[in-house]
């Protein structure tokens, strides 16, 4: 698990693009960890409860963006070609 604050970026290269899975689950609220969510949300994101060492994070709009090389010819070379989705 990972936590993301408002505006954040995240590349995903070799192994952790070709290999993990990875999405943003669907909820309505998240719990972090007070260090990461702030006391008051951190990034901007709205406290609505607190539990223990971890702050409950409402969730707003996400956006998810994926931008992807389209190969013209040609096998693959990548170091993974076992996960490539070209071959």
């Amino acid at each position: 698990k990972l936590f993301l604050p408002r505006r954040s970026l995240l590349a995903m290269t070799d192994e952790a693009r070709l290999a993990w899975q990875h999405y943003i689950p669907h909820r309505k609220a998240d719990r972090v960890p007070r260090r990461h969510g702030g006391g008051g949300g951190g990034g901007g994101e709205q406290v609505c409860g607190r539990e223990g060492d971890e702050v409950v994070l409402k969730r707003s709009l996400r956006t998810s963006l994926t931008f992807r090389t389209v190969r013209k010819a040609g096998a693959c070379d990548c170091r993974f070609p076992q996960h490539c989705d070209s071959q």
